[in-house]
């Protein structure tokens, strides 16, 4: 990068640090933060209190992700039309009320479903299509970077949310769990009231470096559709391989005869994973070719899938850091990607569905995952599908070609 593209982003950050920051704590405590994070605390407290079977409860995630998929697109559309501001000052208290609706279902399991569903619905003005688009608009040197630093607020809740959620209901019990969580959620209101929404976009076409033969194709449909299909479908396998490796990675440790408190220090590398790739990643993405990137960094991860499948508990907590490196670069590797092969006044809209897609591949994940299981070989098969999926994935994503924004 040359000293004054240096100075650019410099004065990007400089310029812009407080949307930043407030970005950050709105992913965090956004649908993609407090509702993925905090379930498995609450695991416990619905075994206790219904008859629902864990597996059942989990299905809670699936609901979130399913209706995900569905809220994306529309939420990305109104984002584009009217704002990120208006939209997410409209979606923060709805969310809030959204995450008080678990703590009242009872009776049949699809209680607890329709819930988070409904939770997802409400709440997508929260998600990184809303507080990426305030990146976007405001950052174009400093745009990987700046897209990290937010989204590893929600690896920030999957580091904080169990220790606070267990004092928590230790005091106050699931239904104190939630109005907690619905208190966080409310947290970004002010901030996002307080910012303008109408920052022009620094972007700058890929065409002012390269002829304009390679930047504008002679069918621009065609070429967005290709993009649009490559980034979506390498997405939507990257979670299917690695989301669910995380569900069932303490039961997988668990299984091959570590301690729990072993099996939980295993997980946490995935945690650890995840925070330090959202900024790496962000500021090596701004230096280098992203889609290069990105398949560099899912090869890697299908390398942690094989190594946890052979080599067992020894070599599970180095390769949950790998899996986690992948799964924390996801969401910000396609922001970054949909903005340099889109125009921004479609970002929202095309960020939308291309964040479905990465959520129902998640949603599936654990299903996917249990249906290669073995009784017998356990995990193994299953494990190194998921290096195949992942690499696959890899290979798409390194076709796509030169950014087009």
């Amino acid at each position: 990068m040359s000293s004054e593209a240096v100075r650019g982003a410099r004065g990007e950050l400089a310029a812009h640090w407080p949307t930043v920051v407030g970005t950050t704590w709105g992913c965090g405590v956004g649908v993609t933060g407090l509702p993925f994070y905090s379930l498995s605390s609450f695991v416990p407290l619905f075994e206790a209190n219904t008859d629902w079977t864990r597996g059942s409860i989990t299905g809670a995630l699936l609901a979130l992700t399913i209706g995900m998929l569905i809220g994306g697109p529309l939420v990305g559309r109104l984002v584009d039309r009217y704002g990120a501001r208006t939209i997410a000052l409209a979606s923060i208290p709805l969310f809030a009320l959204g995450l008080l609706a678990p703590a009242l279902a009872q009776g049949h399991v699809a209680t607890l479903w329709f819930a988070y569903f409904v939770m997802a619905l409400v709440g997508m003005g929260t998600s990184p299509v809303t507080y990426t688009r305030l990146i976007n608009q405001r950052f174009d040197r400093a745009r990987g970077l700046a897209l990290g630093i937010t989204l590893a607020g929600t690896g920030i809740a999957a580091v904080s949310l169990p220790g606070f959620l267990a004092w928590v209901t230790a005091e106050h019990g699931m239904t104190g769990g939630y109005v907690a969580l619905a208190l966080l959620a409310l947290t970004p209101w002010l901030y996002i009231a307080t910012i303008k929404d109408d920052v022009r976009s620094q972007a700058r076409p890929a065409a002012a470096n390269t002829p304009a033969s390679l930047t504008s194709p002679k069918n621009p449909v065609t070429s967005e559709t290709r993009h649009f299909a490559t980034i979506g479908i390498a997405f939507f396998l990257l979670s299917l391989a690695l989301a669910g490796v995380v569900v069932h990675l303490v039961p997988m440790m668990l299984d091959a005869g570590v301690t729990l408190e072993r099996a939980a220090l295993i997980a946490s590398g995935v945690g650890a994973g995840v925070i330090g790739a959202r900024v790496v990643i962000g500021w090596l993405i701004d230096h280098l070719h992203a889609p290069y990137v990105a398949a560099v960094v899912f090869v890697v991860a299908g390398f942690g899938c094989v190594l946890l499948g052979l080599g067992g508990p020894a070599a599970a907590l180095p390769a949950a850091a790998l899996i986690g490196i992948a799964i924390g670069a996801e969401v910000d590797l396609v922001a970054f990607l949909v903005s340099r092969y889109f125009p921004l006044n479609r970002y929202a809209s095309i960020y939308g569905w291309q964040f479905g897609f990465f959520a129902i591949g998640a949603g599936l994940s654990p299903l996917f995952i249990e249906l290669f299981r073995s009784p017998v070989a356990g995990y193994e098969t299953a494990l190194l599908l998921c290096a195949a999926v992942a690499v696959t994935a890899a290979v798409l994503l390194g076709s796509l070609g030169r950014y087009r924004y």
